[in-house]
């Protein structure tokens, strides 16, 4: 039975019924976007909640999805993981990641005093950085097209997870229930704006939009993917934005070696540090390659970003 089915069991007698639960990678931004209803809804839409269990089983997912795609031997053949060099296995995998990327904020014991233990906040750190690995990895392999624009690989990944952040707050915000009162959509919001805060702080005003906005699109909701491979990893004549969507409030460059010169490209250090040891405290993978820091797109507020690039233009 694929995930989100609505479903009862009807037995003739009295019986005792056995099942079992499992993930399939074509099947995963269903999978996703179940594990949102459940998450938000709670027992008015499940009668088991399986989270303590599947949430870590989703987390090994995505660590063996990514060792496996760094394989020598590995094939888009392979059934088991999506095949990332297509427009729907990319965005599967993105569903899962954004999964990963929130799993603290996607998890109900986060609300309560007892809060996540200390290994499983640590499982939710390793499958974060394995798919932000996975992502500059993959940027320098792949060239992609948003509606036809070249598009650098970090929007791609970045406005999936904002847009699917803000769609999750909606939708909270729309059940408006009281039935937890630690688990209101202030509360929410709450935790939502500090994982930007503290991991994205270039997207927080993206983020504050849509969901001004009331963003409803658990999954891709902008112009059609192409995919191809990076001819070679100078490639980068990118925009930064979308047509339909500005995700950073910056100036775009055209030219080649505009992008490779100019700072806003260079990773900033952080001003701020998460001060009571949570997950969300570590930063991106900060590539070494100038290829892969421009695959990370802008890392700071574009306010700061523009006067540093600026700047930079005086002093030539």
């Amino acid at each position: 039975m694929k995930p989100n089915t609505f479903h009862y069991v009807v037995t003739l007698e009295n019986s005792v019924t056995i099942g079992r639960h499992f993930y399939c990678a074509s099947t995963i931004l269903q999978s996703v976007i179940g594990i949102v209803h459940t998450f938000l809804m709670g027992s008015g839409i499940t009668n088991v909640s399986h989270q303590d269990v599947l949430q870590s089983v989703l987390r090994r997912l995505m660590g063996m999805w990514c060792m496996r795609y760094g394989e020598s031997s590995y094939s888009f053949d392979d059934h088991h993981t999506p095949d990332v060099s297509t427009p729907i296995g990319l965005q599967d995998m993105m569903a899962l990641g954004n999964a990963m990327e929130l799993g603290r904020v996607l998890d109900r014991r986060t609300y309560t005093d007892k809060g996540i233990n200390k290994k499983e906040g640590a499982e939710i750190i390793a499958s974060r950085l394995w798919y932000r690995g996975f992502q500059t990895d993959y940027a320098l392999k792949y060239q992609i097209f948003v509606g036809g624009r070249p598009t650098n690989p970090a929007s791609i990944f970045k406005r999936s997870l904002v847009e699917f952040a803000a769609s999750v707050v909606t939708y909270k915000r729309e059940l408006d229930s009281d039935e937890d009162r630690r688990f209101s959509p202030l509360s929410l919001e709450k935790e939502m704006k500090k994982f930007f805060r503290i991991n994205y702080p270039e997207l927080v005003v993206c983020y504050e939009k849509l969901v001004s906005d009331g963003h409803k699109y658990l999954s891709w909701s902008g112009d059609a993917i192409h995919i191809t491979p990076r001819p070679n990893t100078n490639s980068w004549d990118e925009s930064y934005n979308f047509a339909d969507l500005d995700l950073y409030d910056i100036t775009e460059y055209t030219d080649v070696k505009t992008h490779l010169d100019t700072p806003h490209l260079d990773t900033i250090q952080e001003e701020e540090e998460e001060e009571d040891g949570s997950p969300d405290a570590v930063d991106s993978v900060a590539p070494r390659l100038k290829a892969a820091t421009l695959s990370q797109g802008p890392s700071r507020t574009s306010k700061r970003i523009q006067e540093r690039a600026a700047s930079a233009g005086k002093q030539k």
